[in-house]
């Protein structure tokens, strides 16, 4: 065998080696979670000690179907045998543990009853009393308070992106805006080139216009591989979480941006159709 001091986990699992784990047995595969590998013992089991495994987990510490793992419980060794891999559902709310042992000998073993309860909160309080009242030794610890503060810290994070990406985009229009004032004078006198060679204003519009266009579709989609290269990267590399693709959020903006392009460039240049030849001509 090799020794848990021996391995050499991946960062995502190393708590597992760390400190006291906890630990429980079970005849029915619990809610939850999905067997991906292997079968669940029957409920009247009897033979030797097997042992359910969380799959990322057993990945993690490469370890798989059919391997033995060896646990201390209670300064008495216990060899199980992996039964079956789960995927479990972290999120479901519910109880689980990465390790779930057959009945025998675990069940022998001194151990707590542990069980989640989702209420209203006007119930709360009432049935807080009645179960304190009934069963005195019963240690009631509530998680409400730790869940509101993990999920207002999600969204502040939430908030901070969405921040900087309006932050972005605001540099982005001014950048664009800049650009297109510097290059004001040339479009004028474009402009008043094509009027005088006998151009309609319809037709300088629809030039400048596909000029807009073509200028924002082109920074739009390179915005757009530049950031979905990027949040691959710090969801996947640095946030090491699952990074989903978002096609028509994607599309939006770049819709968005190119038509946003396309109206500026017009309320730009609309100065520049109503410029006078003459003076413009006399000038350059």
């Amino acid at each position: 065998g090799v020794s848990s001091a021996d391995l050499a986990p991946i960062p995502d699992v190393e708590w597992v080696l760390r400190g006291d784990r906890g630990l429980t047995y079970g005849r029915a595969a619990p809610a939850g979670g999905e067997i991906v590998e292997g079968t669940w013992w029957a409920p009247d089991y009897q033979g030797p000690p097997l042992v359910s495994f969380d799959v990322e987990i057993a990945a993690g510490l490469d370890i798989g179907l059919g391997d033995t793992i060896t646990v201390n419980v209670l300064g008495r060794p216990l060899t199980a045998t992996i039964a079956n891999l789960r995927k479990i559902d972290w999120a479901s709310g519910g109880l689980n543990f990465f390790m779930i042992f057959s009945p025998e000998p675990m069940a022998r073993a001194p151990h707590t009853y542990l069980t989640t309860v989702t209420m209203s909160p006007e119930k709360e309080a009432e049935l807080t009393r009645a179960v304190a009242q009934a069963y005195p030794n019963v240690t009631i610890i509530r998680v409400k308070e730790a869940l509101q503060a993990a999920s207002g810290i999600i969204e502040n994070i939430g908030l901070a992106v969405r921040a900087m990406s309006v932050v972005t985009l605001l540099a982005g229009i001014l950048v664009l805006a800049g650009a297109m004032a510097a290059g004001h004078r040339a479009r004028v006198y474009d402009a008043v080139v094509m009027k005088v060679l006998g151009a309609t204003r319809l037709r300088v519009l629809t030039a400048f216009m596909l000029e807009y266009m073509l200028m924002g579709a082109g920074a739009a989609l390179i915005a757009a591989l530049a950031g979905t290269v990027a949040s691959w990267a710090l969801v996947v590399g640095a946030m090491q979480a699952e990074w989903i693709f978002l096609p028509c959020t994607l599309a939006t903006t770049v819709v968005g941006a190119t038509v946003l392009t396309v109206v500026l460039g017009l309320i730009g240049t609309y100065s520049a159709l109503r410029a006078p030849s003459a003076p413009v001509l006399r000038t350059e």
